[in-house]
């Protein structure tokens, strides 16, 4: 009853339930994607993703300014105003750190020993710019506690994406393939997030 019930404590266990499961799905599939695509891929392949990505996630961690939980935690933050000045400044900072990545790009490259990054930086750091495209009103699924709607569409992006790169490392057979994949978790998280 306690589960079924519209109180806190009922909330809480379906949203576990929700998140937690679309979570095991998504990283049970990510497992078995990397397993097949190691087949598939070369090491260096992989090598190069990583470089990628972790330059995308440390521009993206130094840059965060909270505007996902200023949404939740916020008594106004349901309101339209708010929630399109959230969705602008995520997009603005976004963007500057496009620009950063896309004039930067050469010069990391150099970095990693010579590698040519500057295409595959400069397409796979339009996820981050997809991710701060995602509908604001999507945090209001976790503010409100509507755990089953922000798991269908931040695990189903996910998901859809995994289906993505697997399909397109069979055809492309090289690192394009995990670029464009990664890319396409995030424009289907917007995507979904909009519908």
């Amino acid at each position: 009853a306690a589960i079924r019930g519209d109180g806190l404590r009922g909330k809480a266990v379906r949203g576990g339930v929700w998140v937690g499961g679309g979570n095991f799905v998504e990283q049970i599939l990510r497992f078995a994607r990397n397993i097949f695509l190691a087949r598939v891929l070369t090491p260096a392949d992989f090598g190069a993703m990583a470089i990628v990505l972790s330059v995308s996630s440390l521009l993206t961690s130094l840059t965060d300014v909270g505007m996902g939980p200023a949404v939740v935690q916020n008594p106004r933050g349901g309101e339209d105003a708010y929630l399109n000045a959230a969705w602008w400044i995520g997009l603005c900072r976004a963007l500057c750190i496009y620009a950063v990545v896309f004039v930067g790009a050469p010069w990391i490259g150099r970095f990693y020993g010579g590698l040519d990054l500057s295409a595959l930086l400069r397409v796979c750091v339009l996820g981050t710019v997809l991710d701060a495209m995602i509908s604001p009103r999507a945090k209001l699924a976790q503010k409100e506690m509507m755990f089953r709607r922000l798991a269908l569409f931040m695990n189903g992006g996910a998901i859809c994406g995994v289906v993505m790169t697997v399909a397109l490392s069979l055809v492309l057979r090289n690192v394009w393939g995990l670029a464009i994949g990664y890319c396409s978790e995030s424009a289907f998280r917007c995507l979904f997030s909009y519908i």
